[in-house]
């Protein structure tokens, strides 16, 4: 089985960037799945976190990240063209590499739109990494600003929606999404865990 995993990048130490990285190698490792991620704005940098040796990064140099240099309609169209430009490396990937499965996690827009885009090339996994309620914790005070990120949450859970399976880390998150989607609870892998514990 080819599972594909697609991210931005692996060189920030965080959370999702180490679960992420914990999971690969355990499929990769103990399941022997064939794992490959793909980011985009990897940049030729060494993972922040070791990868297994069986699971493969590819970087498809997609630099979303320049947006800012551009205002008003000019973003739009810069960011169109890097979207299609993405879609279409990750889309050769998978054809390439057979996959069965692809997952995004919910903290990229960019990532999901894709996804649901390349949906019919393989079975699609969302993996839930922040709070349910996304649209809340970006709205922003202001008419046009509160107009457009009611309409992205939109977008966003109908992203969300549309995939063919929605995991959460737990039963709280997962009732969050519940009107949106049924979830599977598969909570963060422990790298560490404690064989004792001082009472």
């Amino acid at each position: 089985m080819t599972i594909v995993y697609l991210f931005d990048s692996f060189i920030r130490y965080g959370g999702i960037e180490r679960i992420l990285t914990d999971k690969m190698n355990y499929l990769a490792e103990h399941y022997g799945y064939r794992i490959i991620v793909v980011t985009y704005g990897q940049d030729g940098h060494e993972p922040i976190y070791q990868l297994s040796p069986r699971v493969h990064l590819m970087d498809v140099d997609a630099p979303i990240h320049r947006r800012y240099r551009y205002r008003g309609i000019n973003r739009i169209f810069f960011c169109l063209k890097v979207y299609r430009q993405y879609t279409k490396r990750v889309k050769g990937v998978l054809k390439e590499n057979k996959a069965d499965i692809l997952v995004a996690t919910t903290h990229n827009f960019f990532i999901l739109c894709a996804l649901y885009q390349l949906r019919h090339l393989a079975k699609t996994v969302v993996e839930s990494h922040i709070y349910g309620k996304w649209g809340e914790l970006y709205k922003k005070k202001g008419l046009i600003n509160s107009i457009y990120f009611n309409v992205k949450d939109s977008i966003f859970r109908r992203l969300v929606k549309k995939s063919d399976v929605l995991v959460t880390l737990t039963e709280g998150d997962c009732s969050l999404w519940s009107k949106v989607k049924d979830g599977v609870v598969i909570p963060n892998l422990l790298r560490y865990y404690p064989e004792s514990v001082d009472s």
